[in-house]
């Protein structure tokens, strides 16, 4: 019961964060539009991988839908694994430290195929690079 109580805890912490992060990005747009600061974006750096010939395309557009669908992928990935590994392990010291590895093992994994993903989705700014990171 402890280490299902505390998988949910966990579950409810990480769907906060993805709120906060959205909360946080929709702020920041109504405070641009608030001090009519549109005109930021054209101050923004271009990436040198951009390929402007790529937009539009049915193909770019699957990418696109690809790289949000992994990612909601990875993210169920991570929480049934600590779920599960949860309601597996009785003793609370043990499943904390397993959870532990998993979440640095799954932080190293994300690390790395979240570059690749949102480099396959074609950014054509730094900052809208960064941000989908």
């Amino acid at each position: 019961v402890v280490n299902s109580v505390q998988a949910l805890f966990g579950c409810l912490v990480i769907i906060w964060g993805m709120w906060f992060v959205a909360h946080s990005l929709h702020s920041v747009d109504m405070n641009r539009i608030r001090w009519a600061a549109d005109s930021q974006a054209v101050a923004e750096l271009q990436l040198s991988e951009y390929q402007p010939a790529k937009r539009g395309q049915w193909t770019q557009g699957l990418l696109d839908l690809a790289g949000k669908a992994l990612t909601f992928i990875f993210l169920l990935t991570v929480i049934i694994t600590c779920t599960v590994v949860s309601l597996l392990i009785k003793n609370t010291r043990i499943a904390t430290t397993v959870q532990t590895v998993i979440t640095f093992l799954f932080s190293f994994l994300w690390g790395n195929l979240a570059k690749k993903i949102v480099m396959l989705e074609n950014k054509r700014t730094q900052a809208q690079f960064n941000r989908a990171l």
